[in-house]
Protein backbone atom coordinates (compact mmCIF):
# COMPACT_ATOMS: atom_id res chain seq x y z
CA UNK A 1 0.00 0.00 0.00
CA UNK A 2 1.27 3.47 -0.88
CA UNK A 3 0.97 6.53 1.35
CA UNK A 4 0.59 9.76 -0.61
CA UNK A 5 1.87 12.63 1.49
CA UNK A 6 1.41 16.30 0.59
CA UNK A 7 0.14 19.57 1.95
CA UNK A 8 -1.53 20.15 -1.42
CA UNK A 9 -4.92 18.40 -1.31
CA UNK A 10 -5.34 18.67 -5.08
CA UNK A 11 -1.96 17.00 -5.68
CA UNK A 12 -2.84 14.20 -3.25
CA UNK A 13 -6.16 13.57 -4.96
CA UNK A 14 -4.62 13.68 -8.43
CA UNK A 15 -2.01 11.06 -7.57
CA UNK A 16 -4.46 8.85 -5.62
CA UNK A 17 -7.00 8.94 -8.47
CA UNK A 18 -4.31 7.99 -10.99
CA UNK A 19 -3.16 5.13 -8.79
CA UNK A 20 -6.73 3.91 -8.31
CA UNK A 21 -7.31 3.89 -12.07
CA UNK A 22 -4.28 1.62 -12.33
CA UNK A 23 -5.67 -0.63 -9.60
CA UNK A 24 -3.18 0.33 -6.88
CA UNK A 25 -4.35 0.65 -3.28
CA UNK A 26 -3.21 3.87 -1.64
CA UNK A 27 -4.00 6.30 1.14
CA UNK A 28 -3.51 10.07 1.32
CA UNK A 29 -2.62 12.38 4.20
CA UNK A 30 -0.94 15.64 5.08
CA UNK A 31 1.74 15.99 7.75
CA UNK A 32 -0.87 17.53 10.05
CA UNK A 33 -2.54 14.10 10.25
CA UNK A 34 -0.55 12.65 13.11
CA UNK A 35 -2.71 9.52 13.23
CA UNK A 36 -2.16 7.16 10.30
CA UNK A 37 -4.73 4.37 10.78
CA UNK A 38 -3.24 2.20 8.02
CA UNK A 39 0.41 2.71 9.03
CA UNK A 40 1.19 -1.01 9.32
CA UNK A 41 0.06 -1.57 5.72
CA UNK A 42 2.29 1.01 4.02
CA UNK A 43 5.17 -0.19 1.86
CA UNK A 44 6.23 3.13 0.31
CA UNK A 45 5.62 6.87 0.61
CA UNK A 46 5.04 9.21 -2.34
CA UNK A 47 5.62 12.87 -1.48
CA UNK A 48 3.47 14.62 -4.10
CA UNK A 49 4.30 18.02 -5.63
CA UNK A 50 6.95 18.86 -3.01
CA UNK A 51 8.67 22.20 -2.59
CA UNK A 52 12.43 22.71 -2.62
CA UNK A 53 12.92 21.45 0.94
CA UNK A 54 11.37 18.16 2.01
CA UNK A 55 13.08 17.81 5.39
CA UNK A 56 9.75 18.24 7.21
CA UNK A 57 8.20 15.40 5.21
CA UNK A 58 11.16 13.11 5.85
CA UNK A 59 11.10 13.81 9.58
CA UNK A 60 7.35 13.07 9.67
CA UNK A 61 7.80 9.76 7.82
CA UNK A 62 10.77 8.61 9.90
CA UNK A 63 8.97 9.51 13.13
CA UNK A 64 5.71 7.81 12.18
CA UNK A 65 6.78 4.98 9.85
CA UNK A 66 10.48 4.31 10.39
CA UNK A 67 12.71 3.42 7.44
CA UNK A 68 10.00 2.98 4.82
CA UNK A 69 11.18 3.89 1.28
CA UNK A 70 10.39 7.46 0.27
CA UNK A 71 9.88 8.75 -3.28
CA UNK A 72 8.90 12.15 -4.61
CA UNK A 73 6.48 12.48 -7.55
CA UNK A 74 5.47 15.53 -9.59
CA UNK A 75 8.77 16.93 -8.34
CA UNK A 76 9.91 20.24 -9.83
CA UNK A 77 13.00 20.26 -7.62
CA UNK A 78 14.18 16.66 -8.04
CA UNK A 79 17.88 17.60 -8.08
CA UNK A 80 17.90 19.46 -4.76
CA UNK A 81 20.20 18.25 -1.99
CA UNK A 82 17.26 17.31 0.24
CA UNK A 83 16.51 14.41 -2.14
CA UNK A 84 19.91 12.80 -1.55
CA UNK A 85 18.79 10.34 1.13
CA UNK A 86 15.43 9.23 -0.32
CA UNK A 87 14.99 6.28 -2.68
CA UNK A 88 14.30 8.34 -5.80
CA UNK A 89 12.92 11.70 -6.96
CA UNK A 90 10.64 11.49 -10.00
CA UNK A 91 10.54 14.66 -12.04
CA UNK A 92 7.37 16.60 -12.78
CA UNK A 93 5.85 15.18 -15.96
CA UNK A 94 6.88 11.55 -15.44
CA UNK A 95 3.85 9.28 -15.76
CA UNK A 96 2.48 7.32 -12.82
CA UNK A 97 2.54 3.94 -14.68
CA UNK A 98 6.24 4.40 -15.44
CA UNK A 99 6.88 5.59 -11.88
CA UNK A 100 5.20 2.50 -10.44
CA UNK A 101 7.25 0.16 -12.61
CA UNK A 102 10.43 1.96 -11.52
CA UNK A 103 9.41 1.89 -7.83
CA UNK A 104 8.81 -1.87 -7.99
CA UNK A 105 12.22 -2.42 -9.62
CA UNK A 106 13.99 -0.15 -7.12
CA UNK A 107 12.39 -1.86 -4.13
CA UNK A 108 13.16 -5.34 -5.42
CA UNK A 109 16.77 -4.41 -6.24
CA UNK A 110 17.23 -3.21 -2.65
CA UNK A 111 15.45 -6.22 -1.12
CA UNK A 112 12.53 -4.05 0.04
CA UNK A 113 8.90 -5.26 -0.12
CA UNK A 114 7.44 -3.72 -3.31
CA UNK A 115 4.27 -1.70 -2.63
CA UNK A 116 2.20 -3.05 -5.53
CA UNK A 117 2.73 -6.77 -5.00
CA UNK A 118 -0.43 -8.52 -3.79
CA UNK A 119 0.13 -12.25 -3.13
CA UNK A 120 -1.49 -14.62 -0.66
CA UNK A 121 -2.72 -18.24 -0.55
CA UNK A 122 -1.99 -18.90 -4.22
CA UNK A 123 -3.70 -15.68 -5.32
CA UNK A 124 -1.60 -13.11 -7.17
CA UNK A 125 -3.20 -9.74 -7.91
CA UNK A 126 0.01 -7.75 -8.34
CA UNK A 127 -0.05 -4.48 -10.26
CA UNK A 128 2.00 -5.70 -13.21
CA UNK A 129 -0.35 -8.65 -13.88
CA UNK A 130 -3.47 -6.60 -14.69
CA UNK A 131 -5.81 -9.05 -13.01
CA UNK A 132 -6.03 -11.80 -10.41
CA UNK A 133 -4.35 -15.15 -10.89
CA UNK A 134 -4.68 -18.34 -8.87
CA UNK A 135 -1.72 -20.68 -9.23
CA UNK A 136 -0.92 -19.07 -12.58
CA UNK A 137 -4.49 -19.13 -13.93
CA UNK A 138 -6.26 -15.86 -14.74
CA UNK A 139 -9.57 -15.47 -12.90
CA UNK A 140 -12.53 -13.60 -14.35
CA UNK A 141 -13.03 -10.84 -11.80
CA UNK A 142 -14.23 -7.27 -12.29
CA UNK A 143 -12.05 -4.33 -11.28
CA UNK A 144 -14.12 -3.81 -8.11
CA UNK A 145 -13.75 -7.47 -7.17
CA UNK A 146 -10.02 -7.29 -7.88
CA UNK A 147 -9.62 -4.26 -5.62
CA UNK A 148 -11.46 -6.05 -2.80
CA UNK A 149 -9.13 -9.04 -3.17
CA UNK A 150 -6.13 -6.69 -3.06
CA UNK A 151 -7.46 -4.97 0.06
CA UNK A 152 -7.87 -8.30 1.84
CA UNK A 153 -4.41 -9.45 0.72
CA UNK A 154 -2.58 -6.40 2.05
CA UNK A 155 -4.49 -6.44 5.34
CA UNK A 156 -3.88 -10.15 6.01
CA UNK A 157 -3.80 -11.57 8.68
CA UNK A 158 -5.81 -8.66 10.04
CA UNK A 159 -9.54 -9.03 9.21
CA UNK A 160 -11.43 -6.01 7.89
CA UNK A 161 -14.87 -4.64 8.58
CA UNK A 162 -16.89 -3.81 5.47
CA UNK A 163 -16.15 -0.12 6.10
CA UNK A 164 -12.42 -0.89 6.08
CA UNK A 165 -12.73 -2.66 2.74
CA UNK A 166 -14.56 0.37 1.36
CA UNK A 167 -11.78 2.69 2.54
CA UNK A 168 -9.06 0.62 0.90
CA UNK A 169 -10.75 -0.59 -2.26
CA UNK A 170 -12.75 2.44 -3.42
CA UNK A 171 -12.10 6.08 -4.17
CA UNK A 172 -13.72 8.35 -1.58
CA UNK A 173 -15.78 10.04 -4.30
CA UNK A 174 -17.23 6.72 -5.48
CA UNK A 175 -17.71 4.75 -2.29
CA UNK A 176 -20.84 2.55 -2.36
CA UNK A 177 -23.01 1.68 0.60
CA UNK A 178 -21.44 -0.55 3.25
CA UNK A 179 -24.17 -3.14 2.66
CA UNK A 180 -22.88 -3.62 -0.89
CA UNK A 181 -19.64 -5.14 0.39
CA UNK A 182 -21.38 -8.35 1.47
CA UNK A 183 -22.94 -8.66 -1.98
CA UNK A 184 -19.57 -8.16 -3.69
CA UNK A 185 -17.90 -10.74 -1.46
CA UNK A 186 -20.70 -13.23 -2.03
CA UNK A 187 -20.25 -12.87 -5.80
CA UNK A 188 -16.45 -13.19 -5.48
CA UNK A 189 -16.78 -16.38 -3.43
CA UNK A 190 -19.22 -17.90 -5.90
CA UNK A 191 -16.92 -17.08 -8.83
CA UNK A 192 -13.87 -18.47 -7.06
CA UNK A 193 -15.77 -21.58 -6.01
CA UNK A 194 -16.73 -22.20 -9.64
CA UNK A 195 -13.25 -21.41 -11.01
CA UNK A 196 -11.05 -22.99 -8.34
CA UNK A 197 -13.28 -25.31 -6.33
CA UNK A 198 -13.06 -23.24 -3.13
CA UNK A 199 -14.09 -19.97 -1.57
CA UNK A 200 -11.38 -17.60 -0.39
CA UNK A 201 -13.16 -15.11 1.86
CA UNK A 202 -14.71 -15.86 5.23
CA UNK A 203 -16.36 -13.70 7.86
CA UNK A 204 -16.16 -13.96 11.63
CA UNK A 205 -18.76 -13.34 14.32
CA UNK A 206 -17.77 -9.68 14.54
CA UNK A 207 -18.66 -9.17 10.89
CA UNK A 208 -15.05 -8.86 9.71
CA UNK A 209 -13.76 -10.40 6.49
CA UNK A 210 -10.49 -12.23 5.91
CA UNK A 211 -8.82 -14.39 3.29
CA UNK A 212 -8.76 -17.98 4.39
CA UNK A 213 -6.35 -20.70 3.42
CA UNK A 214 -8.61 -23.47 4.68
CA UNK A 215 -10.56 -25.41 2.08
CA UNK A 216 -13.69 -25.53 4.18
CA UNK A 217 -16.69 -23.53 2.97
CA UNK A 218 -16.64 -19.88 4.01
CA UNK A 219 -19.43 -18.41 6.13
CA UNK A 220 -20.31 -15.94 3.37
CA UNK A 221 -22.43 -17.59 0.71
Amino acid sequence: MILILSEDACARKTVSDMLYILGVICDEHSTSDEILPSASLYRAVFIALPGENIEGYKQFVRRRLGNIPIFTVLDRYSLRDSRADIEYAFKYGEGIPQILSSVIKICKSRSLPPPCEYKRHGLDASFDLCGVYYNGRLLSLTKTETMIIRALIISYPKPLYASGILTLAFRSSRTPEVANVRTHISVINKKLLFLTGRRFISSNEAGKYILTEAKTPATVS
